[in-house]
């Protein structure tokens, strides 16, 4: 939910900024990433398991840092199966492809708005090895980073 409200937020202030160049451009991107939390955030499915939830906030807290699932689980007073099946009943995802699937929106978020280089967003998002990034990109979007940047990068004016 503070996702979608980040948005939201965010389309307000667009709507009553003074920088015309570009707003078009601007409101499209927040719209997308708008879609994109209410239809694949799984945060609020964990709203009646306070375990669950706080597994997903520390998750999604730092796409950067490797996270060890059992030991996260053992943190958390629950066998690595334990985990996994309450994890599977409520995300649907395996933790591993769930991780991966958040890293490589932030990874396209970055490259469309901002212009750091694409080592950076790799780093960024859990990537310590560019090349590395760059095929798992590729076998996700069917794009190389800096072409899906290209293809998609907001425009300046």
């Amino acid at each position: 939910i503070a996702a979608v409200h980040a948005q939201l937020d965010e389309l307000a202030r667009l709507s009553h900024s003074s920088q015309i160049d570009g707003m078009a451009d601007r409101a499209d991107r927040v719209c997308e990433r708008l879609v994109l939390e209410t239809w694949l955030n799984q945060a609020s499915a964990a709203e009646d398991d306070p375990v669950l939830r706080a597994v997903l906030e520390e998750v999604c807290a730092d796409l950067s840092v490797e996270i060890d699932f059992e030991e996260v689980a053992e943190r958390h007073g629950m066998s690595l199966s334990t985990f996994r099946r309450r994890w599977a009943e409520v995300v649907g995802t395996p933790p591993a492809r769930y991780l991966q699937e958040l890293r490589m929106r932030e990874a396209c978020r970055l490259l469309v708005e901002t212009g750091r280089p694409v080592h950076d967003v790799a780093r960024t998002v859990g990537f310590a090895d560019e090349f590395y990034f760059s095929r798992r990109f590729r076998q996700e979007l069917k794009l190389a980073p800096r072409d899906y940047r290209k293809a998609y990068q907001l425009r300046q004016r």
